[in-house]
């Protein structure tokens, strides 16, 4: 597995917790989505997706694209890799991409920001992730129900929606390519990530 698709399961698993007992309101939109380092330079960008019932993520860095398909009323992640026409697939006891409290993290909202034009509350964050303490903060969008809009981790990492287009989304957005053919984990990787996901 490439560097993007750690990068993209981190961000996945760092964003908004939640357990799949039932889909909560959430706005249906699509964004751009770009992620930088600390220097400012860009580590990865694409397209996020957010229907009635999933979600698409579809990221690239450098020459490496990564595509992320998940079902909100299911555990079920789809990690497709359109360079070699492979899917794998894991399962989640939380879902990312929707407008909830952080499971497990200690939350304290304290001011307020305009971002891209939405005004969001800013909240910092704290909770365990790998077995370590981890601050960051974070932008709600109160236009979007609450959605996400920013992070902004303590190494100075961050991640931005933008251009966020709220409308209903096709339901075929969020299938993964009949044509690509499903593989399991690598050896050791694939047993360290199903154990994050589980």
């Amino acid at each position: 597995m490439k560097k993007l698709s750690l990068i993209v399961v981190f961000f996945v698993i760092g964003l908004l917790r939640l357990a799949l007992a039932e889909i909560p309101p959430h706005p249906e939109y699509n964004a751009d989505m770009i992620s930088t380092n600390k220097k400012g330079k860009i580590v990865s960008e694409g397209k996020i997706y957010i229907g009635k019932a999933a979600g698409k993520l579809d990221m690239t860095m450098g020459k490496n694209r990564q595509i992320q398909f998940f079902r909100f009323d299911s555990s079920k992640i789809t990690h497709c890799m359109p360079e070699n026409q492979s899917c794998m697939e894991m399962t989640m006891d939380f879902n990312a991409f929707m407008n909830q409290d952080w499971k497990g993290w200690n939350e304290n909202c304290s001011g307020e920001e305009t971002i891209d034009g939405h005004p969001c509350k800013v909240c910092q964050i704290e909770g365990k992730f790998l077995g370590k303490t981890r601050k960051s903060t974070i932008w709600k969008a109160q236009d979007l129900m609450g959605t996400v809009v920013k992070t902004l981790d303590e190494k100075g990492n961050k991640m931005e929606l933008k251009n966020v287009a709220q409308g209903p989304q096709p339901d075929e957005l969020f299938i993964p390519p009949a044509e690509y053919r499903k593989i399991g984990l690598p050896g050791d990787m694939g047993k360290a990530l199903k154990g994050l996901f589980q």
